[in-house]
């Protein structure tokens, strides 16, 4: 598994560790968690200690920034975006280029990203009990999240595309250039 982005309060990397928690509580250990990405010294302390309260040490690792995240997306199967306002879910993209499956929050714009149940999750924003259940799902139905993820790749590659980019941006000139 694995979640890219800056380390900071407001990406919810908080949420995703109490949701790994809740996963080996409930029995489910063999996982490993990577966090891919720079932060702030006194927060990754913090998300360290968190990892260490919940014993934790063994399955998710705070990796610092890494130029192979492409590579590193290809070693994952699942990953994750958990800013509840994401405004432009870049990563996400990232995610389900790479065939990763991809569980978001159902807030800010990542619901225009990931269709729930079709290219991905969507999970109850702020909610790690409602992730760990989205994780769980795709644990426990391996040929189902194989096509759902497969669908999210599929979907991004028609959707974001340089082609498609340059169609959109040539409709906004040109609706624009009417306007006057």
């Amino acid at each position: 598994m694995i979640m890219v982005g800056a380390i900071v309060r407001y990406k919810g990397q908080e949420e995703l560790i109490r949701a790994c928690a809740l996963l080996k509580e409930k029995g489910i250990e063999k996982f490993h968690l990577s966090l891919i990405g720079k932060g702030q010294a006194d927060y990754v302390r913090e998300l360290e200690q968190m990892i260490a309260g919940y014993e934790l040490e063994e399955q998710i690792a705070l990796c610092g920034v890494s130029d192979r995240v492409q590579e590193l997306y290809a070693g994952s199967d699942l990953a994750f975006v958990c800013s509840a306002e994401e405004a432009y879910g870049r990563v996400t993209i990232e995610a389900q280029l790479s065939g990763c499956f991809v569980i978001g929050p159902d807030s800010g714009a990542t619901p225009e990203l990931i269709r729930d149940g079709r290219t991905g999750y969507l999970y109850h924003a702020g909610s790690h009990e409602s992730l760990a259940e989205k994780i769980m799902e795709v644990i426990n139905h391996p040929e189902q999240s194989r096509k759902i993820a497969e669908a999210g790749q599929e979907y991004a590659r028609k959707m974001y595309t340089k082609e498609n980019n340059f169609k959109q941006i040539q409709v906004i000139y040109e609706e624009s250039l009417r306007r006057k």
